[in-house]
């Protein structure tokens, strides 16, 4: 994927600063930290997982999607805190895994500051829950 206001999963690297959570088919454990999290495999299209995450995130409050490519696979959102009003920047990619079905890589960090609270960890748990309702999960 080319365009830059999307994230590069191919290319990330989290940063050392525990401000960060980051979902992925086969993600291993990050030693206890809980910011690495296997994602499941969705029977659905990539397009389809997408859209269901879009509807899941513009549901939430202070939450805005604000980008999706024009495939449907991947989006770009913002949450904001309730108090301070921190920014969180969520992206989001699908794509058909080798192995069949739909591999979901999710992406939650702080945009400023060094600690989150556990926010991101908690908001990609979160999410993904929330697509285990809505998705056939293989």
């Amino acid at each position: 994927m080319s365009d830059a206001r999307f994230c590069d999963f191919d290319a990330l690297r989290p940063p050392v600063s525990p401000n960060w959570a980051l979902a992925a088919p086969g993600a291993g454990d990050d030693k206890g930290g809980r910011r690495l999290i296997a994602s499941p495999v969705y029977g659905d299209p990539p397009a389809a997982v997408i859209a269901a995450l879009a509807t899941i995130l513009a549901a939430q409050p202070r939450t805005q999607v604000q980008a999706t490519d024009d495939d449907g696979q991947a989006l770009e959102a913002v949450a904001r805190s309730a108090l301070l009003r921190f920014t969180d920047r969520i992206s989001a990619r699908a794509a058909p895994l080798p192995d069949g079905g739909t591999g979901l890589w999710l992406y939650s960090r702080a945009a400023t500051g060094y600690w989150d609270m556990g926010v991101n960890p908690r908001r990609v748990g979160d999410l993904l829950a929330a697509l285990a309702d809505r998705l056939d999960r293989r």
